[in-house]
């Protein structure tokens, strides 16, 4: 386990030398990604493939992440788990929460990448942390099995509780299997990390504006 958490240690330094390389999220739109989009709703693949390659190239997160769907579910390409991942991981280091997401499926299920459960969870993280509940979901199984992590009960019990409050199926029964396990003890710390990780990770609607306030009545003339 302690080379396991070196492994994912190693990987999140990784990628944050990949962020500084490739500048912050969110820049323009690049030219190509919706004109992909549109292309591929209409099952025009062919085109989908060829705007989605110029857009992902120039560095578009999005058309990465859609690229790399395209070459895992075989659309205008033969299927191809490894260009799959390639393109994900270039999505996944520019913050794009589905790319990291499925790229940590990828990892933990050998598939287009040798299996590896370490790096698996570290995708998981970066997702379940921008509030992806099937992550937060995922990351909990991995921390209560010990799977590419230490086995952490509490962690387990804060991730199922943020992916039962965003309603992911089967969170919920899963913390109450976990809860009817836990002793007094543990309870305390796992409600106490839970707490924590609400209020850091649990995506919540922006708030609405303020109504303007009514404006101040004239004041009365002087006698």
């Amino acid at each position: 386990m302690v080379a396991a958490g070196a492994r994912a240690a190693a990987v999140l330094g990784l990628m944050a030398a990949l962020l500084a390389g490739l500048g912050a999220p969110g820049g323009p739109a690049w030219a190509g990604y919706d004109e992909g989009l549109t292309a591929r709703s209409r099952g025009d693949f062919v085109t989908a493939l060829r705007e989605f390659t110029q857009a992902a190239e120039a560095g578009d997160a999005r058309a990465q992440f859609s690229l790399g769907a395209m070459y895992r579910n075989g659309e205008g390409v033969p299927p191809d788990a490894t260009a799959a991942a390639n393109w994900y991981r270039r999505a996944a280091v520019q913050g794009h929460v589905e790319a990291q997401y499925n790229l940590g499926l990828l990892y933990r299920n050998g598939t287009g990448v040798a299996k590896d459960d370490a790096v698996a969870a570290t995708w998981y993280t970066q997702a379940a942390r921008q509030g992806h509940s099937q992550a937060q979901y995922n990351l909990a199984v991995m921390y209560q099995i010990g799977a590419g992590v230490q086995t952490d009960l509490a962690e387990a019990f804060a991730w199922l509780t943020l992916a039962a409050l965003q309603g992911q199926v089967g969170a919920e029964a899963a913390l109450g299997r976990l809860a009817v396990g836990l002793n007094p003890q543990q309870t305390q710390a796992a409600e106490r990390k839970a707490e924590q990780y609400i209020e850091q990770y649990l995506k919540r609607p922006a708030a609405a504006p303020a109504p303007a306030a009514a404006p101040a009545a004239p004041a009365a003339p002087a006698r």
